[in-house]
């Protein structure tokens, strides 16, 4: 099975762009993590679902523990966060001249690593205030085996998109991004999407 977590409360929009055999479970709260799947996307509020990668993205988990684009070409981790946090992640990468990976689309595998990724994500998220560079930081620590995959895959919806699809925003004090799950039926499966509109509470 093959989740797709994505941040639409109306879960309805995302089944219509993906169709059979993907369905819609709409993540719980901040801390649903879960990878129930084999594979998992993890998208986040106001990206399109890249539905004609989608099937190359989780074919590089047969071999990679994750993949997930870089997100700007033009900015460091030197240009990013506080000069505490750069201190910080200066001191688990060692050098700040990298670039930064765009975690709004990220595959990750049901494995040791993948979970271990996660959780050293949220750990290293609670340091501060920049998830760019807990992400790097986590990345270092964990070192999964990775496929970068060009920004181009970042896609983002159109103001106009994200009013037709009703997706709601609520203030964050640490600024997480929520996200909601879509999950993939296995090959052959012929019941339709399961949607489950639970709209997830700030």
């Amino acid at each position: 099975m093959t989740n797709v977590i994505a941040t639409i409360d109306d879960a309805s929009g995302i089944a219509n762009q993906l169709g059979a055999p993907y369905s819609i479970r709409v993540r719980s709260g901040a801390d649903d993590w879960e990878l129930s799947g084999d594979k998992t996307l993890f998208l986040a509020h106001g990206m399109k679902i890249p539905v004609r990668l989608l099937d190359a993205g989780f074919s590089f988990l047969d071999t990679w523990e994750m993949a997930v684009p870089l997100w700007n070409y033009g900015t460091l981790a030197a240009d990013v966060g506080t000069v505490d946090e750069r201190k910080l992640t200066r001191s688990v990468v060692l050098d700040l001249r990298q670039l930064l990976h765009g975690y709004e689309l990220l595959f990750v595998r049901n494995d040791d690593a993948g979970r271990e990724f996660l959780v050293t994500w949220r750990s290293e998220c609670l340091k501060g205030e920049d998830e760019r560079l807990a992400f790097l930081r986590a990345f270092h620590i964990v070192k999964p085996r990775a496929c970068i995959l060009p920004q181009s895959w970042l896609v983002y919806a159109t103001a106009g998109e994200l009013k037709q699809e009703r997706v709601e925003v609520r203030p964050s004090r640490r600024r997480r991004r929520p996200w909601s799950p879509i999950t993939r039926e296995p090959h052959g499966s012929r019941r339709g999407p399961d949607i489950r509109k639970r709209v997830r509470q700030r």
